[in-house]
């Protein structure tokens, strides 16, 4: 089996290169075909310029807009091994059915999962609320969607990558695959490649893990956005980071979202350092993290940090705001609202037991200290020829 495909919904650039496994599968003599299908499945977020990647042989990079042109290229690559990066929507869904029907093996890897909260709300009000929140138009679209998802793609995969199975069926309600590969979470492997590396700042600091909230691609993709302006977002946020430097004496430094342009970033958060692509190390050395729900958070929780969530007037009645709660809670660490914070926390510390059962299932449940490609290449690949 001499060609991995790997299909993603989301721009390729040099970062995914990484996160993918591009340089370990090609060191090992496999032709990669990357499919970015991010115009076709998803045509909504054509926000960004095309990201830049190094080219190197026996790499091929193709972006379909069309589903011809996905076709297209499978015909011209052949059977192989698909590792697929995609959302659950009409246009994947007939992604993976045609992978299907030319037998090309498929799996998922689910080596970044966060923890679902329990939405108690009774099922009527829910519809209304969703029906307000989207509108009419893309409520019936979001309905038939996943409906469409339900009866075409049943999830049954030749393999799964998974930082922990029991996890990965609660979470995704996969039928059991071929294979399963226990690994970790892809943000492991970077504490595994990263490990002798020193601080990039010479001052104690706390770090701020920036989502580029307000411009947050499930609202693009949903058509919907925040109650809360950019002014008073920032103005609120930047009033909790003067409290922090003022009371406990720690420099407060921004790990921006590896997808934004940080050319003109400083002025939202009033000249503070930021840092972009760097947030392992900016966690590892901090004091403490500050977060609304970045999936970022496994970083604290590897290197056992306190974690300081927060939300705002503004995200109170959002999903965001749930989600935030839920992961508070989780890991028994202090939750504020930023909109009217008159103190600090009185004790900033991680609660061992809660963070021990986060790592277990969400981050890593066994000893293998190998890369996730690695291991996916000796318990998967290594078999079939």
């Amino acid at each position: 089996m001499s060609v991995i495909y790997i299909l993603t919904n989301t721009y390729f650039n040099n970062r995914d290169k990484d996160r993918f496994g591009v340089d370990f599968f090609l060191s090992k003599k496999f032709k990669v075909v990357v499919i970015d299908v991010q115009d076709f499945t998803n045509p909504e977020l054509i926000l960004t310029k095309q990201s830049v990647y190094k080219k190197e042989s026996n790499l091929f990079v193709v972006r379909c807009s069309k589903f011809i042109d996905f076709k297209k290229t499978i015909k011209l690559h052949g059977k192989g091994i698909a590792i697929i990066f995609l959302c659950e929507n009409i246009q994947s869904t007939k992604i993976i059915r045609y992978l299907k029907l030319n037998k090309i093996k498929i799996g998922e890897i689910h080596a970044g999962m966060i923890p679902s909260y329990a939405n108690t709300t009774l099922t009527a009000k829910k519809i209304f609320t969703k029906n307000k929140e989207l509108g009419l138009k893309f409520f019936i679209l979001l309905v038939y969607r996943r409906i469409y998802a339900k009866i075409f793609n049943p999830k049954v995969y030749d393999f799964l990558i998974t930082s922990n199975y029991d996890t990965s069926v609660k979470n995704y309600n996969i039928v059991r695959p071929k294979s399963i590969i226990e690994a970790h979470c892809m943000d492991y492997d970077l504490k595994l490649k990263h490990r002798n590396e020193k601080s990039l700042i010479e001052k104690k600091y706390v770090v701020f893990l920036d989502q580029d909230l307000l411009n947050h691609s499930d609202f693009v993709r949903m058509n919907k956005s925040l109650n809360i302006s950019s002014e008073k977002y920032y103005g609120e946020l930047n009033n909790f980071f003067m409290m922090i430097e003022k009371k406990l004496n720690y420099q407060v430094v921004i790990a921006a979202h590896p997808r934004v342009n940080i050319k003109n970033y400083k002025k939202l958060y009033n000249n503070r350092e930021v840092i972009q692509s760097k947030t392992l190390l900016l966690i590892k050395h901090s004091e403490f993290a500050i977060t609304n729900h970045s999936t970022a958070i496994n970083f604290a929780v590897i290197y056992e940090k306190p974690i300081i969530f927060f939300t705002a007037n503004g995200l109170i009645n959002t999903e965001f705001h749930n989600f935030t709660k839920s992961f508070s809670h989780l890991l028994k660490q202090n939750l504020v609202n930023i909109s009217d914070l008159k103190k600090l926390p009185r004790d900033i510390e991680i609660n061992k037991k809660y963070y021990s059962d986060y790592k277990k299932q969400y981050i890593k449940n066994n000893n293998i200290e190998m890369l996730i490609w690695e291991i996916f290449y000796e318990k998967y690949l290594k078999k079939l020829d």
